[in-house]
């Protein structure tokens, strides 16, 4: 796994556009400096490729297209693809599956007999990722069982560096006494945060009613409960624990931290979350995945794939020029030409074979990848390998 946003984001400028007089030149600059596309961190510069130039992308570009919006489209588009064909062919050196893939945090349902009494608190769960930089934990599902149907009911996330909820969904009880499930986005545990701290723990659940500070998102009827794990073989404890902590809480209303301003609960004040620990759960269960996510160490051997995004990109722009309709202002043969090129930068990028009776495979820019994934710890690396470093082959 590899988060996109903070590719695009270590990637961006990695091969640029060298500066030209035509006026789509000037078109892909800032307010007041050059734009990421002007800009190449690692001097190499994708209109240096003969047969790439700017004016063969005014010929081709789509009616009501900005250059600018063209290009960024195809620098993003192929920095991504390269990355996930580097990813696909070298996945032997790292866990690239999930190490749990929609995993339950507790089995079973709860008795429809057994009705939690509320008592104006946040309940819900305690998690604790291991020491890991690179494995996450994703939240997929939420599930909720409680007696009564109601329109939203808040469950929050929190993370102990952060003040303020990370996350909030608003979930819908749309049946009675029934287990729900919802599906949730980017709810992402992680040892390690960018925006956080180190080491820090989060904290999934919802508010009981309060008689002095009612909300309608809080939760109106009452939840059945259940045990939180059996002790048993074969329970989901034995499949997650190896991975990261979860335990149940219940916080009492002299810890939880109304905001005023927000009108909404910042993370409750306590001292020692052990303190809060319960055996049961309290209506709220989830479904997890715990994955292996080697976006950083990408991100600092960003620059070996400078050469081959640079045909990359040239390859699709003449691909795109060669197809489209909007050239008619060159004959048939510069159109070749164009073909040519393509054809050329191509078996560069991804390397071709010689003709019979030889057939001998040439290695293409992108076979030639390196990174060392020794910096992976040991959720993430096979035991087998141990530290690998790793290439593309075919």
């Amino acid at each position: 796994m590899f988060n996109k946003e903070r590719i695009l984001e270590c990637g961006e400028s990695l091969v640029g556009f060298r500066e030209d007089n035509n006026e789509i030149y000037e078109e892909l600059s800032g307010p007041s400096a050059p734009g990421p596309l002007q800009v190449s961190n690692s001097g190499i510069y994708i209109n240096d490729l003969p047969g790439v130039s700017f004016e063969l992308i005014a010929a081709m570009l789509p009616k009501d297209t900005t250059a600018e919006a063209y290009l960024t489209a195809v620098y993003e588009s192929e920095l991504l693809n390269l990355v996930n064909q580097f990813i696909n062919r070298s996945k032997q050196n790292y866990q690239s599956k999930e190490l749990l893939a929609r995993q339950n945090i507790i089995s079973g349902v709860a008795s429809m007999k057994n009705k939690v009494t509320q008592n104006e608190r946040f309940v819900g769960y305690w998690f604790r990722p291991h020491t890991s930089n690179y494995m996450k934990t994703q939240i997929i599902q939420l599930g909720m069982q409680a007696t009564e149907e109601q329109g939203v009911l808040k469950i929050f996330l929190y993370e102990t560096s952060q003040l303020e909820p990370l996350k909030e969904f608003e979930f819908a009880i749309t049946k009675k006494y029934s287990l729900i499930w919802e599906e949730v986005t980017d709810w992402i545990l992680a040892y390690e945060n960018r925006t956080g701290g180190t080491g820090q723990e989060y904290l999934i659940g919802y508010y009981e009613n309060m008689i002095d500070n009612e909300q309608e998102w809080m939760l109106q009827g009452q939840a059945l409960y259940m045990e939180f794990d059996c002790g048993c073989s074969g329970s989901p404890k034995e499949l997650w624990d190896k991975y990261l902590g979860i335990l149940p809480i219940e916080i009492n209303k002299e810890n939880l931290n109304w905001d005023e301003t927000t009108e909404t609960f910042n993370i409750p004040q306590v001292d020692n979350l052990r303190d809060f620990v319960t055996s049961q759960t309290y209506g709220l269960q989830a479904k997890i995945n715990v994955i292996c996510d080697i976006t950083d160490v990408l991100c600092q051997n960003i620059g070996i794939f400078a050469r081959a995004l640079q045909h990359a990109i040239a390859c699709r722009i003449l691909y795109d020029a060669y197809g489209t309709n909007r050239i008619n202002s060159i004959s048939d043969s510069q159109k070749e030409r164009v073909k040519q090129f393509a054809v050329k930068y191509d078996g560069i990028l991804n390397g071709y074979t010689t003709p019979a009776p030889d057939s001998i495979r040439i290695k293409g820019l992108i076979d030639t990848l390196t990174v060392d994934f020794s910096a992976l710890d040991k959720y993430c690396l096979p035991c087998k390998q141990g530290i690998t470093i790793g290439n593309l082959t075919r």
